[in-house]
This record gives structure tokens, sequence and C-alpha cells, in this order.
């Protein structure tokens, strides 16, 4: 609802829920997030009102997924959130009477500590406090019907976490809390990652790849794209056979 809109008024909601259900998509993207103003989270009416919607639209097709995200920022202002006791339950925590403490999300050693300047910090997954508020916003949306979490940056949020394996037992957490509160009992998980291996207790089939070829590819001049999905090799073979072009060579990776 205004005032917590995140690029300003937008008075095209309802026109929104018209088309979705004249077009009938599958999955929304990120429909609900914060970057900072954090402190919506204390209006009843936030979460109350986009729950609302995502209750009219599964009424009207219950398969639509909406998706929920966790971003690579935090402000100042998530020390007026208080912690709900099912956090700190779904991380296995003692139960505490406090606040969110913005301070200890990050520190000076991290790369990343002072990308925003002092507008705000870089999470850090490796850091409790982080774990804590990434599992209340992912809670929060998976309370009200989101089943899609988007994680933001996570070469970002998990630079300190080098071999992913606090990533690894956070996102075990979030796929126990989905399966015991979620519409229905799973979540999908998708981030933006660098070109290492950051997708964590995935398969990164892509950057697995590029470094079985990084040899290769120092090796030869000839350009070399790597592109996913049955629809995007279709294209790619189309194109191939229009422009006569006999020297391409294709290599499809299945999952492991």
């Amino acid at each position: 609802p205004e005032p917590y809109t995140a690029d300003g008024p937008y008075p095209y909601r309802e026109d929104d829920i018209r088309m979705i259900k004249n077009i009938a998509p599958k999955f929304i993207g990120r429909a609900i997030y914060r970057w900072g103003t954090e402190s919506a989270f204390n209006d009843p009416d936030y979460l109350a009102s986009a729950e609302k919607i995502i209750r009219e639209l599964h009424d009207y097709d219950s398969d639509i997924i909406f998706q929920g995200c966790v971003f690579e920022y935090v402000s100042k202002e998530v020390e007026t959130i208080r912690i709900p006791e099912w956090t700190f339950e779904a991380l296995d925590m003692p139960v505490e009477n406090r606040t969110f403490r913005y301070d200890d999300m990050s520190d000076p050693s991290n790369p990343y500590f002072g990308l925003w300047g002092t507008a705000g910090l870089v999470p850090d997954i490796t850091k409790t406090e982080t774990r804590l508020w990434f599992m209340f916003l992912i809670g929060s949306y998976i309370n009200i019907g989101c089943e899609a979490i988007h994680l933001g940056q996570t070469n970002l949020t998990g630079v300190a976490d080098a071999d992913n394996s606090v990533w690894d037992s956070f996102l075990s957490c979030v796929r126990k809390y989905a399966f015991e509160n979620a519409r229905r009992k799973w979540i999908l998980l998708d981030s933006h990652c660098g070109p290492d291996d950051m997708m964590v207790g995935e398969n990164n089939q892509f950057a697995k790849k590029y470094y079985q070829l990084e040899n290769t590819l120092k090796a030869i001049k000839k350009p070399l794209v790597i592109t996913e999905g049955k629809t995007d090799i279709k294209f790619i073979q189309k194109a191939k056979e229009v422009l006569g072009i006999d020297d391409v060579i294709f290599d499809v990776i299945t999952p492991d």
C-alpha cells in the first residue's frame, strides 16, 4: 500500500490485477520486497494488503506463484522491527525479546562493507543477525502466500562465505520452514550470482562448464556462448540453419 511502494506513488494496482486475470501468467516476479524503508513491516496493513491481493488472485487461479525478494541492502530502519518468535525458532535459536541489530549484520572487514556509503549495509550471510533478518523476510513472504524467493546478489551477501556452507545451512532452514508453512509446502529459490560458483546447495552448471572449458577458451579465438533452456537452443539452431553456419559446435549440458 501507499506510502510503501518501492519507486514512488503507484496508482495502477487495480489495473495490474485486471491484467493478471486477463493474460493468466503463472509467475509474478518481485511481487513484494523492501529496499530500505524496512519500517513498513511495523504497519500491519503492509503485509495484510499484499496478502489480500495474493488471495484474490489465488481464488482466480490457484497455480499462480508469487515471488518475494531478499536483497543485498539493509538500512538502519531495520532496528525498529521487533523480531517475531517464529524467526528464532526457524533457525533453531533461543527466542529473544528484541529488535534487529543493524550493526551486527556486517563489519569493516567485509569487502562490501562500505558499498552503499552511509545509507545502508550489504548484509553478510555469515552474520547471525543477517540470517535472522533474511529469515524474517522470507518467512513473512511465505506466510502471506509467496512460493518463490529471489535472494538478490548472493555474490555480495555471501562474499565471506567462501565455500557456501553458511548459505547451504541457512537455505535448509528456509526449505524446512516452507515445507511446514508454505501454501503447497515448497519454495522456489533463485539469485543473481557472479562468475564464481555461488548457487548454494544447487547445481550451477554454467559455472562448472565455464571452468571446465577455461583452458580451451584461452587457446582458441572463436567466441563461446553459454545459454540455457530448450527454447534458447532451438533459436540458436534455427539461426545457424538460416545463416548457413557449419562450424559451430553445440555442447548440451544435462544435470548431474
